[in-house]
């Protein structure tokens, strides 16, 4: 789901449709549409200063593959954007993604901005198999009571956020106040069977060069709340 929320009334057919390409990749890189039983996770395993490293660990693959590691931009705007950054092996014993024996495939992060993904996929090198993965070391969110909001930037200067529900009661009517730069918009939204929910936002307020956007979400279970800076502040 795409909210209007801001200018989105004003897009042209041909920008709304990049909009819907940004967010359906991110709504696609998704454990949900991984091969049946399969898992992917990203387990950090050094945190220093601004750098981040984690290893790849795989759940419910065949471990006599050879697997690729592919990676999606964090800026992408199309699947054309996506790479390759090797072959890699499954160990035996622990699940992890191996570049070599004794040698676990390294994935470092330096220095992301507020809700920057960080997107892989391990797929058999014959495509039976797959698994994804979004890293988020610095993420953007808010909980309360097991409910959970989520922001993810999908451009450089946040032009485009795809928000996140999780937790809510399954089908639950999601209240949502947004406040960006003193523009206020409110909206209702449903959550899906599994109490899970995301849509697009713009946030940018016309005139504006930057600003905060506030969002403060109202349920029957919960309340939580999450801001974050858009524009040229980041």
């Amino acid at each position: 789901m795409f909210s209007a929320y801001g200018l989105a009334q004003d897009l042209s057919p041909q920008i709304r449709a990049a909009v819907n390409r940004r967010i359906d990749l991110q709504r696609n890189w998704d454990g949900r549409n991984n091969s049946p039983g399969a898992e992917l996770q990203a387990v950090e395993v050094f945190h220093a200063s601004k750098i981040w490293k984690y290893e790849l660990r795989a759940k419910g693959l065949p471990v006599d593959l050879t697997y690729e590691v592919l990676m999606l931009p964090t800026m992408a705007g199309s699947p054309s954007e996506l790479t390759s950054t090797g072959d890699v092996q499954i160990d035996k014993s622990d699940g992890r993604v191996m570049d070599g024996p004794g040698d676990a495939r390294l994935l470092i992060v330096p220095d992301p901005a507020p809700g920057e993904p960080y997107r892989f996929a391990l797929v058999s090198k014959n495509g039976k198999h797959k698994a994804f993965v979004t890293v988020l070391p610095n993420p953007i969110q808010g909980t309360d009571k097991g409910c959970k909001v989520s922001v993810v930037r999908l451009m450089p200067h946040f032009e485009l956020a795809f928000v996140q529900f999780t937790g809510f009661l399954p089908q639950a009517e999601i209240n949502v106040h947004g406040n960006s730069a003193g523009e206020v918009h409110d909206f209702k939204l449903t959550a899906n069977a599994e109490g899970y929910l995301d849509t697009g936002i713009l946030p940018f307020k016309l005139g504006k060069t930057k600003g905060t956007m506030e969002l403060q979400i109202k349920a029957s279970k919960c309340s939580p709340k999450v801001s974050f800076n858009w524009g040229l502040t980041e």
